[in-house]
């Protein structure tokens, strides 16, 4: 009996669906923006060596021959021999040659001559990436390449990055020969109501190990598997940063990798390429100031305010504004309903949520740290850049991030934060980091926004959220008494008859011109406070509330006062 022809053409389609994670309908979007890189509006590659595609909102029909098969993954691993200069030698590996560099002096700020190494290295081209990020935000793709070779392509698994290094050497990618006779044996078992699946590795499903330490393997549906080598040209990277509980320094703390849960091809297809072409990265910047996050969670809110063209962080005017309104619609256009509405439906560009894998590489291990998920709702990327372009401090926006995603109220987290870092990082004195944004001036913020947004209405108006914000108008102007009143005790100085200055940039408020020395009582009372309140809780609390905040003359409306004692007469 003769043996079967091998096929001269192979047609997959894919159903979002059908596709059993996010990844791999990332991949399946990646590997549509990777064809459509490669043809005549884009790269300009061998129309033979290009798939024929056929995209709905979703489903994608994709046929292959061996060229076009080989000529995609050719693209998408494409690499270039490249050199690096470091400081350190690498472990057991001799360096191409010596050099001298300069660096500057962190005592001094001199740039002095130092020694250095050079290294010959694979560079990833991601010339898909090229295509759409602009040429002063390339540092984008910098910061990819590190995040390629440092977690799915590094630790253990070096032996992953095989595909660049095949093509940096002038050889065709040896996956795109595999893919294709995996795609042959899958098509021959389909036709007898079977699948072939092979193992898959942390390089192509993030988190993921052929065989795990109990000797149990993990497979996929090899037309599935296919797909994951696509998902890395939508992927992007974030770096978390960690603020030292020692001088309030940040650090970097690995990676993030965003994964966009595809919601409609068609629309995602038109609308990535727009976001990546909207990517912005400062001149002269090694890795773009964007990319760095305070949560790691924060990471799925920027890919959400990107997919819908809000533009990049921080860039906004420092202006804060109520966060609620009477009227949801008032104002907005008829565009901007609509976009609501589908927001609604799938979230902007075709996506509908966001999942995240922050991962570490310590040694030769590449760890998972935390996962998370953050699909859209009405108002969630709206707020989230209210609170980007407002707030400096990273302890302040982490902790207001964290209570957004979640759904909780402004001040959810607080206490945990106040118990996890030194007292001098919130009340601002001598001790207080020179690295950080003052906390007290954002928190200072939130609380104006907070009075700004009830002050029109009486309690039995408001809804929980409101009864918090009006409670906490009523405890700052108690908290304000109590510290002027004992700074006034301790140095028999009055605060009424010090001047009072406008603040540079902000008409109409100002401030009062204290003392240095009624100044350094009030820190000394704050801090008291501060300590004395981060430990007691229930009753203990309102003990030490009673006869502490409530020790000096306290002036409040009849309203606002019968609002305070029945919050601290019920239980909570």
């Amino acid at each position: 009996m003769s043996k079967k022809a091998a096929p001269e053409r192979i047609t997959l389609t894919f159903d979002i669906h059908d596709l059993p994670t996010a990844q791999h309908r990332a991949g399946l979007g990646g590997l549509i923006l990777q064809i459509d890189s490669m043809g005549p509006d884009g790269n300009k590659r061998d129309p033979r060596n290009i798939p024929e595609l056929e995209v709905t909102p979703t489903t994608a029909t994709i046929t292959f021959t061996p060229d076009s098969m080989r000529g995609v993954f050719d693209d998408v691993y494409a690499a270039k021999p490249a050199e690096t200069v470091v400081l350190s030698k690498w472990q057991n590996t001799p360096p191409k040659r010596e050099t001298t560099i300069e660096r500057k002096d962190p005592r001094t700020g001199e740039l002095k001559p130092v020694r250095a190494f050079v290294y010959d290295i694979v560079e990833p081209q991601a010339p898909c990436l090229h295509r759409h990020i602009q040429a002063d935000a390339r540092a984008w793709i910098a910061l990819w390449r590190q995040m390629i070779w440092e977690i799915p392509r590094g630790g253990n698994n070096v032996r992953s990055r095989a595909p660049f290094q095949d093509v940096a050497a002038g050889k065709p990618c040896g996956e795109g020969t595999k893919a294709w006779t995996q795609m042959s044996k899958f098509l021959e078992k389909r036709a007898k109501s079977q699948f072939e699946t092979e193992p898959i590795t942390g390089a192509l499903l993030l988190g993921a190990q052929s065989i795990n330490a109990e000797g149990v393997p993990f497979s996929g549906r090899v037309d599935h598997n296919l797909l994951l080598h696509f998902w890395q040209v939508v992927v992007l990277p974030f770096l978390p940063r960690v603020v030292s509980k020692k001088d309030g320094k940040t650090e970097r703390f690995g990676y993030v990798l965003t994964i966009p849960d595809i919601a409609d091809l068609v629309e995602f297809r038109r609308e990535f390429p727009r976001m990546l072409g909207n990517l912005q990265a400062d001149p002269g910047k090694i890795l773009p100031a964007d990319a760095q996050i305070d949560l790691p969670d924060q990471a799925n809110l920027e890919v959400l305010r990107q997919a819908k063209g809000m533009g990049g962080r921080g860039r906004g005017a420092r202006s804060i504004q109520g966060s609620r309104s009477r009227d949801p619609s008032a104002g907005r256009s008829v565009q901007a309903l609509a976009t609501d509405r589908a927001v609604r439906h799938h979230g902007g560009g075709g996506i509908r949520a966001v999942e995240s894998y922050h991962m570490v590489k310590q040694g030769n291990n590449v760890k998972l740290v935390s996962f998370s998920r953050v699909a859209d709702r009405p108002g969630l990327t709206e707020e989230y850049a209210r609170i980007e372009d407002n707030f400096r401090n990273p302890l302040f926006r982490k902790v207001r991030l964290q209570a957004l995603i979640r759904g909780e109220s402004w001040h959810s987290g607080m206490i945990e934060l106040f118990a996890e870092y030194p007292w001098p990082f919130f009340v601002e004195g001598d001790g207080t980091p020179k690295y950080l944004a003052r906390f007290g001036r954002d928190a200072n913020d939130q609380l104006r926004a907070n009075d700004k947004d009830i002050q029109d209405m009486k309690p039995e108006e408001m809804n929980k959220e409101d009864r918090l914000k009006y409670l906490s108008t009523i405890i700052r102007r108690l908290v304000d008494r109590y510290v002027v009143g004992r700074a006034e005790a301790k140095t028999g100085l009055k605060a009424k008859t010090f001047p009072k200055k406008a603040i540079p940039g902000k008409p109409g408020r100002t401030y009062t011109d204290y003392p240095s020395d009624f100044r350094e009582a009030q820190r000394r009372v704050c801090s008291d406070a501060f300590l004395s309140m981060r430990s007691r809780h229930d009753q203990d609390f309102i003990d030490y509330f009673a006869s502490s905040i409530c020790s000096v003359a306290q002036f409040l409306p009849t309203d606002q006062y019968e609002f305070l004692i029945q919050t601290l007469m019920t239980r909570p």
